[in-house]
């Protein structure tokens, strides 16, 4: 199979959601190659025969290994310039967010492997914090409850009108959501967007971030948390007006029905 085939083939599977596991991947991988759009996309005459899956799961890997994921975020921007170059319309308001992914890893194993002195199986995987809940206790107390993960989270800008991902930071599920915002803003100003507001959830609501977005002159709808709403000082003035913007209402309306 040609390496223009394969890049295009990566590109479909890989935001198409193709798992790298090798039971599911071949089950994936035969029903997207079947598909006649599909096989438009990766240049496969409708008569010819799809290559064997194991052919895009290795490629896929040793790209992976010779850029870690970067590789995976240099491919988004090109499908991003070529949706830009074919005209796309791309919206003001940018939405970003975070989605955790799972490791391929049986922790318990893994563990075990680690004290033998084995290297561990996925070196980029981290624990990080799926959701957060209040449960209630058995003498009826309200107590905070955390579900964990182990695995990796991707950082997201999607643009709110075609719902396109323009950005991707790949980290592991460690990770702090706020800490990836000016990394993909930055992205999007760079491959030239026309990007005016930018939503978030609470998650990115820190000074760092709104500032940025100012700097850059670019209008702030993360959602505030309640302490900056409800502080007993003047500050939060500035934060009551930006409440009741326009720019901000719209942009945590887009967010919303995302």
């Amino acid at each position: 199979m040609k390496k223009e085939r394969l890049v295009e083939s990566g590109k479909g599977s890989f935001f198409g959601g193709l798992s790298v596991r090798p039971g599911c991947a071949r089950r994936s991988f035969l029903a997207e190659i079947e598909n006649l759009p599909a096989k438009y996309f990766v240049g496969l005459a409708l008569d010819e025969k799809a290559p064997d899956h194991s052919t895009l799961t290795v490629f896929r890997e040793r790209l992976v290994q010779r850029g870690k994921l970067k590789v995976f975020e240099d491919l988004l921007e090109e499908v991003v310039q070529t949706a830009v170059r074919k005209g796309i319309q791309f919206g003001s308001i940018q939405i970003v967010d975070s989605a955790y992914s799972a490791g391929h890893v049986k922790i318990e194993k893994d563990e075990r492997r680690q004290k033998k002195g084995k290297p561990q199986r996925d070196a980029d995987a981290e624990w990080g914090v799926k959701h957060k809940r209040t449960v209630k206790s058995e003498e009826g107390q309200s107590l905070k409850q955390s579900k964990y993960f182990y695995g990796y989270k991707a950082h997201m800008g999607m643009n709110a009108q075609n719902k396109l991902i323009t950005s991707l930071e790949m980290r592991g599920g460690g990770a702090y959501d706020g800490h990836h915002f000016c990394g993909l803003v930055k992205h999007d100003l760079e491959q030239g967007l026309p990007v005016a507001t930018y939503a978030a959830d609470k998650g990115y609501d820190s000074g760092d971030n709104h500032f940025y977005l100012e700097l850059h002159g670019l209008h702030s709808a993360i959602r505030l948390k309640r302490a900056r709403r409800h502080k007993k000082d003047a500050n939060k003035e500035i934060w009551l007006d930006l409440e009741q913007t326009k720019t901000y209402q719209q942009g945590l309306k887009d967010g919303a029905s995302r």
